[in-house]
């Protein structure tokens, strides 16, 4: 199996061999990008977050997590012959945690549903009568993570 990562306008720095750590033998192999690669990657992304217009509305994202959380489902085993490959973990330790993957999106389409900002107490003292104040949750911005898995 190859994996090829798609960042426009990055170059690919090699081919990674993934190997088991279980006996040792070839899995996948997977495209690598360098630092400038990493950088065009984070700078789309960025751009993207930027421009709030081109943002997907609430109820296409939750059709897209609960999509992903299907198909998660659907591919369930072999998702699971993956993960065991590559991480070496027993099947049933194995079956748990993409258990709690399949869970970790559904719990990303309920938080799209119940997170919401909230009324801020008013008319508590002089300056705030007559006035209506309320949070409101957003997105942070763009984040940059390395697993150690």
């Amino acid at each position: 199996m190859h994996y090829t990562l798609q960042v426009p306008g990055a170059k690919s720095a090699g081919v990674l061999e993934v190997t088991s750590p279980f006996d040792g033998k070839a899995v996948a192999t997977v495209e690598t990008i360098d630092d400038s690669g990493a950088e065009r990657a984070l700078q789309v992304a960025s751009k993207l977050y930027d421009d709030r217009e081109a943002w997907l509305p609430a109820h296409e994202r939750v059709a897209i997590l609960e999509r992903t959380a299907g198909l998660m489902r659907d591919r369930f085993d072999a998702l699971v012959h993956m993960a065991v490959l590559e991480g070496g973990k027993p099947l049933r330790d194995t079956r748990i945690e993409l258990e709690r993957a399949i869970d970790g999106v559904k719990n990303c389409v309920e938080c799209i549903r119940s997170e919401h900002g909230s009324e801020v107490p008013m008319q508590l003292n002089a300056a705030s009568t007559n006035r209506v104040a309320f949070t409101r949750r957003e997105p942070f911005g763009v984040v940059v993570a390395v697993s150690a898995f």
